[in-house]
């Protein structure tokens, strides 16, 4: 009985469930590794080693920091 109950749920979740659509794409220099939005500027941490600052207002790229290049366990 519990397991019907569990599989009905799902279904209709599934059923009842929205797309969620971006608004705005925003090109990274890299693959993201992290990112914040604060007020109209969006932070956007990279794997590369570049902070890529955007402004969302003028959908542009504002800024870029590069941090020097590390040297790790893996080379």
């Amino acid at each position: 009985m519990k397991l019907l109950l569990l599989i009905t749920l799902l279904l209709l979740s599934n059923v009842f469930a929205k797309e969620i659509n971006p608004y705005r794409y925003v090109e990274a220099s890299a693959p993201v590794t992290d990112f914040v939005r604060v007020g109209n500027t969006m932070i956007i941490g990279t794997e590369e080693g570049a902070v890529d600052i955007y402004d969302l207002e003028n959908d542009k790229l504002s800024d870029q920091i590069l941090l020097p290049k590390i040297k790790d366990l893996w080379g």
